[in-house]
């Protein structure tokens, strides 16, 4: 586990984009594919993203996006696809949590509470609810794509935004909180 560099660009990339696309139904490379990588070129310069590595190149990932000595505000957990259901995200995740709890009070993250198997997971590494609350996303509005821009008055009409509600969970792991010690399990 140590912070991407930049030739983990396209991996990470990748990897990132299954997560929207399996989370959401979007993919961050279909609208603006240069600005998308840039975006995580940018994340990678900044330090903020962390991954690990298998024989066939990148398994894991996620950000840390906010770190203070209070908080590190973790997001984008993602997990390659063949290596799931071996427990090794798991024991990723963990040493991950541990390092980050050694700087800061807490880790935290959001997931969607209806996600029940994703909420057990991070508890089962110790994480407790902290709090619930409901996400409005907005969606870029399609003309955006066609390099038409609007004037302010047209940038936030009823048929230029998405306003799903979905219950967040707020999910966080004290300083001196046991880590669940995970092992990968063999295939």
């Amino acid at each position: 586990m140590h912070p991407a560099g930049q030739s983990d660009v396209d991996e990470v990339a990748e990897l990132h984009a299954l997560a929207c696309i399996e989370q959401n139904g979007t993919d961050p490379r279909a609208l603006d594919p240069h600005s998308y990588r840039a975006r995580v070129g940018r994340r990678i310069a900044a330090g903020r993203v962390w991954v690990a590595r298998d024989a066939r190149g990148i398994y894991f990932k996620t950000d840390v996006t906010t770190q203070s000595e209070r908080i590190a505000y973790v997001e984008g957990v993602m997990l390659r696809p063949d290596v799931r259901g071996r427990g090794l995200g798991a024991l990723t995740f963990a040493r991950l949590c541990r390092r980050l709890l050694q700087e800061n009070e807490r880790v935290c993250l959001f997931v969607k509470a209806a996600e029940q198997k994703t909420v057990a997971f991070y508890r089962k590494l110790g994480f407790k609810l902290h709090a619930q609350y409901q996400s409005v996303r907005f969606a870029r509005p399609h003309w955006r794509a066609a390099g038409n821009l609007p004037t302010p008055a047209q940038e936030l009409t009823p048929d230029s935004m998405m306003l799903p509600q979905a219950t967040q969970a707020d999910l966080s792991l004290l300083r001196g909180a046991r880590t669940r010690q995970t092992s990968a399990r063999r295939s």
